[in-house]
């Protein structure tokens, strides 16, 4: 297995939430499925072909988000279309408004700023860093929605990085990505007085024949755009890269 590391960053973004029905409701970062379809875009594999390649064995990811985050509700008009003339709306005497939660910086003057950690089997990894760094993506990248564009950047390969497992987890440590909530023992509030701390659902995978039906459901505990002082009941992870050291968890720990 190696290990390299991106940034995802673009105006706005909206991943939706699986429980999300009328609305479309965001998650604040991408969940694994969407991670996944991602990379699987980038590198033109066809649609629900690529779940295998991207299986728990051969792919794991971690996510920090890098900058602070803010989510709005608009109001979309969507068409009831039933057969290719009635894509212009003219037949439609109302439409239905239905409402939309976008994800931007807090700051809307910079972008959103993700920053994944990806350690994947090596015949992946290569391709996907051949991919990356010669700008030949299949497909463009889209957060979450059709629309929504993103670039995507290299920051490190493996070359550049170790991967380490950090097993004194009797203190407290800063992880700059979200947890597994059955992972935390205690939570250090005092760190910061205006920190806020969120909790959400969200898809690991699809269940045996990928009909697109959740099989594996996690909760996860993060900042938003801001590490947490956690004391842990398991080993974590700790990267190095660029000069910088930083405690993470996978997705999938």
């Amino acid at each position: 297995m190696k290990t390299f590391i991106v940034d995802f960053k673009g105006k706005f973004a909206n991943f939706k939430k699986f429980y999300s029905n009328s609305s479309a409701l965001s998650y604040y970062f991408p969940p694994r499925t969407a991670i996944t379809g991602i990379f699987a875009a980038i590198l033109g594999r066809e649609k629900e072909s690529y779940h295998e390649e991207f299986c728990f064995v051969n792919f794991k990811v971690a996510i920090a988000i890098k900058s602070k985050l803010k989510k709005s509700i608009h109001k979309i008009n969507y068409l009831k279309v039933e057969n290719p003339n009635q894509l212009n709306g003219s037949h439609n005497d109302t439409r239905t408004q239905v409402p939309f939660e976008m994800l931007s910086a807090a700051d809307f003057r910079k972008q959103i700023h993700y920053r994944l950690y990806c350690n994947c089997s090596e015949p992946l990894y290569e391709e996907l860093i051949q991919t990356i760094t010669s700008y030949t993506q299949k497909f463009p990248i889209y957060l979450g929605k059709a629309g929504l564009s993103g670039q995507i950047s290299l920051i490190a390969e493996d070359s550049e990085l170790k991967l380490a497992i950090d097993e004194n987890i009797e203190n407290y440590n800063l992880f700059v990505t979200p947890l597994p909530k059955q992972t935390i023992a205690d939570i250090e509030f005092k760190q910061n007085e205006t920190l806020n701390i969120y909790e959400d659902s969200m898809p690991l995978t699809y269940d045996k024949d990928y009909s697109r039906q959740t099989c594996e459901i996690k909760t996860y505990i993060f900042g938003n755009g801001e590490p947490l002082l956690v004391k842990v009941k398991k080993s974590f992870y700790l990267i190095e890269y660029c000069s910088e050291s930083e405690n993470i968890f996978f997705l999938e720990d």
